[in-house]
């Protein structure tokens, strides 16, 4: 009995101690909205806070181009804290890989292992490991702005119990988004 006692006790601390995590999260980024900033300065600061408050490798933010249909990687950071050069453009098609299910379905994707996903599409710039993922659709009122995709470099380190805090992270950053393109 006291196993199961125990058991119960890490779980619910496990529980606790994410939704602290969430809470500052939401803090954090409902901050940014108030903040003066340009497109750019912002999505480098959403970066900061993701990295800041979540255990990921690398984090990345693509918007949806509406002429060309097209997926632009606009910013990304990785553990050594670079990210891509500004004039490198990176796009994706949408209706490709998990990015392009990811706006199609309006729902999250997480992949435990990329290794054993066809979906996974790398690119020929991609300079990091990435093994575990979850691409976040960004939606504003059920519009899709883009895509949030954060990625570990060990298999199985995004736990599915974290999908509604980040889902609701999602829905902060697309709001942000919109706030800033109007």
């Amino acid at each position: 009995m006291s196993g199961n006692t125990d058991t119960h006790l890490q779980e619910t601390s496990r529980s606790y101690e994410l939704r602290i995590r969430d809470l500052s999260l939401m803090r954090r980024l409902g901050e940014a909205i108030t903040l003066k900033m340009n497109t750019d300065e912002a999505m480098e600061f959403i970066l900061e806070i993701m990295v800041d408050e979540l255990d990921i490798s690398n984090d990345s933010i693509m918007l949806l181009e509406e002429d060309t249909q097209d997926f632009v990687l606009q910013c990304a950071r990785n553990p050594f804290g670079n990210t891509p050069r500004s004039d490198a453009r990176i796009t994706f098609k949408v209706g490709h890989g998990i990015a392009g299910q990811v706006i199609s379905s309006r729902e999250p994707i997480l992949v435990a292992d990329v290794e054993k996903e066809w979906t996974f599409l790398k690119t020929n710039t991609q300079s990091v490991c990435i093994r575990s993922l979850i691409y976040l659709p960004l939606l504003i009122r059920d519009h899709a702005v883009g895509v949030s995709n954060l990625s570990h470099t060990e298999p199985n380190a995004i736990p599915e119990f974290d999908l509604p805090g980040l889902t609701i992270m999602a829905n902060q950053i697309a709001m942000l988004i919109d706030n800033l393109q109007h």
